[in-house]
């Protein structure tokens, strides 16, 4: 099994250029310490967020890489309520600015600043995690984003420039027949998209129209997968399918599979990341599962110190098999803003319905709306299913929501019922950032989230 290409990379980044082979831990954990000391410095004097938020912090007693649980963590409303204020260079040096869809729209919106810099940092990272399953002069299909200058497609396919591969951009699958044709037409080694656009491909009928051996590995990445989406890929497209995780904030840097598919490999290079109990704030030790916390080593227009992503997760213990000590970060389980609370002591998320209802090879994606019931919260489902299915299908996903613990439990103590679930077209995404979530359409749902 050949080790992360990241492992090298990564030693490679610390170590000033120098020809550095394999990662040393204790080279790392230096260099991650030197950095967030600067990083926090930087930060403190080009700021105005960070520079009142770290008033009373003494640099000097920053000492040991656990040190930075002393500093206030940064949220998402903070962004949104002060965003200019992180700013840390002029306008005239910011290259790109990345607006998420999933913030607000309002004049506070959440924009993330990049300068010329921050985005070589990113083509860089793509270029040398795109050789983990990306030979040269290999055809790479690009199934997101991509008509603007440093959108993510563009960033792709100028990254892989540098393997050298081939990248072209088809956009957000709207068409699942033409994708298809596509696929056949261009036959490419390597496909990049999100969970869910994959995933319909696979299901609809065209999905055989692709030879066992034309894609050897897709990248999924911008959203949760599930075990069920990845048996689904791998088994139809007989290939071997890998996970990207990242963000807008992180600067799409976050981590990487490798070739043993065991989590993420994480860009410790740039990145520092700690698990964070949701309620407590308290630091988590590996193997425990909590909120993913990170800090920016490098950033240069827009650092963002101890930002709270909402996503929960865990750092996987030990080595990997490919034999990199770069810790892992498993396939994340939900996002903390997106578990929707039912009553008092019940609790739903999107990735607790995913395995029921996409488990069935028949279903190609799904919709659920919550709203208020008569006496309790109902729960809908529009329900897409392949050409050609049969209705009853529906009955079969309605006996396995009934099936599924959250649910059935919920259901029990009366604070949820099970509305209709009919067949429909979904909506597909119009942007790569926008995460599939329980759409919660309740008058009074201040007690959702």
């Amino acid at each position: 099994m050949r080790i992360t290409p990241l492992d090298r990379w990564t030693a490679k980044r610390i170590s000033s250029g120098c020809r550095a082979t394999r990662l040393s831990l204790k080279d790392l954990q230096s260099y991650q310490l030197e950095r967030l000391k600067h990083t926090i410095s930087y930060s403190s004097s080009s700021s105005a967020f960070y520079k009142k938020a770290f008033s009373c912090f003494n640099i000097e007693s920053f000492n040991l890489l656990r040190d930075i649980s002393r500093l206030p963590f940064t949220t998402s409303q903070d962004l949104e309520e002060h965003n200019s204020q992180f700013l840390c260079v002029s306008q005239s040096l910011v290259e790109r600015v990345f607006t998420p869809l999933t913030s607000t729209l309002s004049p506070n919106a959440r924009r993330i600043y990049f300068s010329g810099n921050d985005m070589e940092r990113i083509i860089d990272f793509f270029h040398h995690g795109m050789t983990t399953f990306t030979a040269a002069n290999q055809n790479v299909m690009i199934i997101m984003p991509g008509e603007r200058p440093d959108s993510i497609g563009d960033l792709l396919t100028r990254s892989l420039e540098r393997i050298p591969a081939i990248g072209w951009v088809y956009d957000l699958v709207r068409d699942p027949v033409h994708a298809m044709s596509e696929i056949s037409r261009n036959e490419p080694d390597v496909i990049v998209g999100i969970p869910a656009n994959i995933l319909s491909l696979v299901r609809h009928g065209v999905g055989s129209g692709i030879h066992s051996n034309s894609v050897k590995s897709v990248l999924l990445t911008s959203d949760y997968i599930t075990p069920t989406v990845l048996t689904s890929i791998e088994r139809q497209w007989e290939c071997r399918v890998f996970g990207h995780y990242g963000s807008t904030e992180m600067g799409f840097l976050g981590g990487l599979e490798c070739e043993a598919r065991s989590g993420y490999h994480l860009t410790e290079s740039d990145l520092y990341f700690e698990i964070a109990d949701p309620a407590t704030g308290e630091i988590l030790e590996p193997g425990c599962m909590g909120e993913v916390v990170f800090t920016t080593l490098n950033r240069e227009a827009m650092p963002l110190i101890r930002y709270k992503t909402s996503d929960l997760s865990r750092i996987v213990p030990g080595i990997c098999q490919c034999g990199s000590e770069l810790r892992r970060l498993e396939k994340i389980r939900a996002r903390v803003s997106d578990i929707i609370k039912l009553g008092k002591n019940h609790w739903l998320g999107i990735y607790e319905l995913d395995d029921s209802i996409l488990g069935l090879d028949e279903v190609i994606d799904y919709r659920a709306i919550l709203s208020n019931g008569d006496n309790s919260d109902q729960l809908d489902f529009m329900v897409e299913l392949k050409e050609g299915a049969d209705k009853s299908v529906l009955q079969e996903v309605r006996l396995r929501l009934l099936d599924n613990s959250s649910v059935s439990n919920a259901v029990v103590d009366g604070v949820l019922s099970l509305g209709s679930v009919y067949a429909g077209a979904v909506d597909k995404p119009v942007s790569s950032a926008i995460k599939r979530a329980i759409q919660d359409v309740r008058r009074d749902s201040g007690t959702s989230k």
